[in-house]
């Protein structure tokens, strides 16, 4: 998001409950994305572990990272509506504080964003250092495209554009 830019085109929605201990690799995740142009709200949803100063202090060195938090703890679900209501982007994605994005993630979806009204992507599966299983939701793969008419959703193949 530019200086001179209130709205980014994509908000990031991010809840946390106790999740210091895979925070920063998701942050950073989205930090390192090769499109530029978001916002990540980070949802604390009555952390004691830490992770609300820890995305204090990322907010203080980067705009771009709005926190959030809850004022009792009611699960990933109110955490993630919290940051719906409070998303200035255009559009929106998800990314759970366990998980990370490929770099090229976001520049992905959004060049893709008027393909459908909701767009699915996959997920890759890896290892981290500690030989902790996590997610990363990944451009290398071409996503299924879910668009959503008032008759239904019907899913496309990978590749497909209509």
């Amino acid at each position: 998001m530019t200086a001179s830019q209130n709205t980014p085109l994509l908000s990031v929605i991010m809840p946390v409950h106790n999740g210091m201990e895979t925070l920063e690799r998701a942050v950073r995740s989205v930090q390192a994305q090769s499109f530029a142009d978001w916002e990540l709200l980070v949802v604390n949803d009555c952390s004691t572990d830490g992770s609300r100063d820890a995305v204090a202090a990322w907010a203080a060195a980067d705009p771009r990272i709005r926190p959030l938090r809850t004022t009792e703890n009611r699960g990933p679900g109110a955490a993630r509506n919290l940051g719906l209501r409070s998303a200035r982007g255009q559009f929106i994605a998800y990314l759970d504080c366990d998980d990370e994005y490929d770099p090229q993630y976001l520049e992905h979806v959004a060049r893709l964003r008027d393909k459908g009204d909701v767009l699915v992507f996959e997920y890759d599966f890896g290892l981290d250092r500690r030989r902790n299983l996590h997610r990363r939701a990944s451009a290398e793969h071409a996503p299924s495209l879910c668009i959503l008419p008032a008759a239904g959703c019907k899913i496309l193949a990978p590749g497909a554009t209509k």
